[in-house]
């Protein structure tokens, strides 16, 4: 989660996507995910809770608080996500947003 967070921050689109599952690494928008990336400053990151996700486990959730500013606004980005580990490497399954 945090690498991602970082990847978020400096723009890393390349690896945004080679940390989706494979099958879903052809459905992202490499333009929109940079558009965004641009668009949006990563303030800080706050991981609120874990489960599994360790040494042994092949799958793993986080849930986390992202501080965002867009616009001169700041906001609060509350996701709960899933992993999974796919040939040995941790890859980002999907998330849900509380709004």
């Amino acid at each position: 989660m945090r690498s991602r967070f970082s990847a978020y921050a400096l723009g890393k689109v390349d690896y945004l996507i080679s940390t989706r599952p494979e099958a879903k690494r052809g459905e992202e928008d490499r333009e929109e995910l940079a558009r965004y990336c641009k668009s949006v400053s990563c303030v800080g990151l706050k991981i609120v809770r874990k489960e599994a996700g360790g040494k042994t486990d092949d799958t793993g959730i986080v849930t986390f608080h992202a501080s965002l500013q867009a616009n001169g606004r700041r906001s609060l980005h509350i996701e709960t996500s899933s992993f999974a580990r796919e040939n040995g490497r941790w890859v980002y399954v999907d998330g849900a947003v509380k709004e």
